[in-house]
């Protein structure tokens, strides 16, 4: 019996009525009839309009006809097709189909072939995303990810801190999220939950395990609903520790150029009045003269402390070094040094184990160095005191020692002399300022030297600086 709709006005509207593409197809091929979704799609992809009791594939591109004809002669013979297909659009959209092909049966005979097409595109894109999403989830440092319904289950999780802390993420797939929250003792983030459940967008920082954390929440929406919800958790420990050395860092500035100010008002005024002065008697002004250069170095050397400072502390500061032979490199500094010892009475002695002591210095900015070390060790040693200066060869290293007779260190300041502007920072024993940046400086030039250097101090009793670094040879 030859398959016909023409008296089947049931059938038609059953047809006409579906959401799907739908298309019957008689044993020669031909559309016995098909709705208008149907044909709409033909026109679309194919460029044509479809007639009834006509055959549709022999009209389609030469690619399609092949493609399709063996899947319909199959059908033909009972065999059922069902395939998600994908094409591009003239607007060269990616779109994704599902095809079914289903052989009407009468009497257990093929009377003809029906073709269902189903748009799934948008089902097929968020398989892709989700897919693409879990992948994310998986592999964040620092960050996981979980992907809810509105009823709080779970539907992806994963992460790298989940791997950090030895959490199997398919545990929590399927589990309630507000449950989790509770088990956890994490009462504190359902209430953005259940905000963002109700469409909002929410964020919290909260601290957990020692640990600080930021939970951020996004509502994903289908047709004005909330269909799911996004939850990304960051662990922010390390930026939160960041920030606070930023803000010491910051404080830091504002106590430099508080400092740098306060030190150079001092000798900018000592020179405006001495320039008063000489205008007002010039018969004195080689005293004043000697006076304003005093002066006038005083607020040089801090200026040339400041430059230091920073110069040292760019990323980009590149050390050039020389081999030079240590003794005779202090021997040269000492005398440059001498004349602040000789108007203190005090004696400054070099000793060493080994007369050819070699390492890899940039003269300029070690010359810094040792000058600050015997400076300060004048400086805070008592008129007729002795300073020692040692170097010794110890296991291809080189240690240099600088030790005084002084007043020493007091124990509470010890550890933040080599801090920028220190505030253990005190005038010299005859009354000599101390601007508290030579020892940062010292340790920042040792330190790019890859050396190292600290000191021992009693109270009255004198300090020890050592410094170490590599051997030459």
């Amino acid at each position: 019996m030859p398959l016909t709709l023409n008296q089947d006005n049931l059938l038609k509207s059953i047809i006409d009525s579906m959401d799907e593409m739908v298309c019957v197809l008689d044993t020669s091929l031909k559309a016995v009839y098909f709705n208008q979704h149907f044909g709409e799609m033909i026109k679309l992809v194919h460029g044509f309009n479809p007639q009834f009791n006509e055959t549709i594939y022999d009209k389609t591109a030469e690619v399609y006809s092949n493609e399709w004809l063996p899947r319909l002669n199959n059908a033909l013979t009972g065999e059922y097709y069902e395939e998600v297909l994908s094409a591009r659009n003239k607007q060269e959209l990616t779109l994704h189909h599902k095809v079914t092909i289903t052989p009407m049966l009468y009497n257990k005979l093929v009377e003809g072939i029906m073709i269902k097409v189903i748009d799934v595109t948008q089902e097929k894109n968020n398989e892709i995303n989700l897919q693409a999403f879990r992948l994310l989830a998986a592999n964040l440092p620092n960050t996981d990810v979980l992907f809810c319904d509105t009823d709080f289950t779970i539907a992806i999780a994963g992460g790298g801190e989940m791997k950090k802390q030895g959490i199997d993420a398919n545990y929590l797939i399927g589990k309630n999220l507000i449950d989790i929250s509770k088990q956890l003792e994490l009462e504190i983030l359902i209430p953005i939950y259940k905000s963002t459940r109700n469409g909002n967008t929410e964020s919290l920082e909260y601290e957990y395990g020692n640990e600080f954390y930021l939970v951020e929440t996004y509502p994903i929406f289908e047709s004005d609903k909330v269909k799911n919800i996004i939850v990304i958790t960051r662990n922010i420990t390390e930026l939160k520790r960041i920030n606070v050395k930023l803000q010491q860092l910051n404080n830091t500035k504002d106590s430099i150029l508080g400092n740098v100010a306060h030190d150079l008002r001092n000798p900018i005024t000592a020179i405006l009045g001495l320039s008063d002065l000489l205008m007002v008697s010039p018969l004195e002004s080689n005293q004043y003269i000697n006076l304003i250069t005093r002066s006038c170095n005083n607020a040089l050397s801090i200026i040339i402390d400041i430059l230091d400072i920073t110069e040292l502390g760019n990323d980009n500061f590149k050390l050039e070094t020389e081999t030079t032979e240590l003794n005779a490199f202090i021997q040269d500094v000492l005398i440059d040094e001498n004349h602040n010892a000789i108007n203190k009475n005090i004696t400054v002695h070099l000793d060493t184990n080994r007369d050819d002591i070699f390492v890899h210095i940039h003269h300029d900015k070690f010359k810094r160095v040792i000058s600050n070390l015997i400076s300060n060790a004048v400086k805070f040693s008592h008129n007729g005191n002795k300073i020692n200066i040692t170097t010794q060869y110890i296991n291809s290293r080189v240690l240099i020692k600088v030790q005084d007779q002084g007043i020493g260190i007091p124990q509470k300041m010890q550890g933040i002399i080599f801090d920028k502007f220190t505030k253990a920072g005190r005038k010299g024993t005859a009354g000599e300022k101390s601007f508290g940046l030579g020892m940062s400086i010292a340790k920042q030039i040792v330190k790019l030297h890859q050396g190292s250097i600290w000191l021992e101090s009693d109270e009255e009793k004198g300090t020890t600086v050592f410094i170490e670094l590599n051997s030459a040879i």
